[in-house]
């Protein structure tokens, strides 16, 4: 019941609920001259309008989180490869003690590789 009540006094007191707007004075735009005859050009280069009236604002927080999903996506690049490459390092020197501890030779070398634990089922 409170909260229609605020609303009746809301819209039946003769007070603004909010206070105006209070509105910047910003510099003026600075513009260029050019003379043709006796007519006098004010113009200006789009840059600097997009600049003035800061139209390019929202684009930077688009570009900020851009770069932030990039930054990410590289570390996780990196990360997962080089814990592949840790991981391959670690098998292939395994496979090389086993190897050693065989005592292989020639041809006799590539029957422990990669491929075993898959064929061997």
């Amino acid at each position: 019941m409170n909260k229609y009540l605020c609303i009746i006094k809301r819209f039946t007191s003769s007070k603004p609920s909010q206070s105006p707007p209070k509105i910047k004075s910003k510099e003026p735009l600075l513009a260029h001259e050019t003379k043709y005859g006796n007519i006098t050009k004010k113009w200006n280069y789009r840059s600097e309008i997009v600049k003035h009236k800061k139209l390019d604002h929202k684009h930077y927080f688009i570009w900020l989180g851009f770069g932030a999903f990039s930054l990410i996506g590289g570390l996780f690049f990196i990360t997962i490869k080089s814990a592949v490459l840790k991981n391959r390092k670690e098998e292939m020197q395994m496979r090389e003690n086993l190897r050693k501890e065989l005592e292989l030779t020639g041809q006799e070398r590539k029957q422990i590789g990669v491929m075993d634990s898959i064929t061997k089922d």
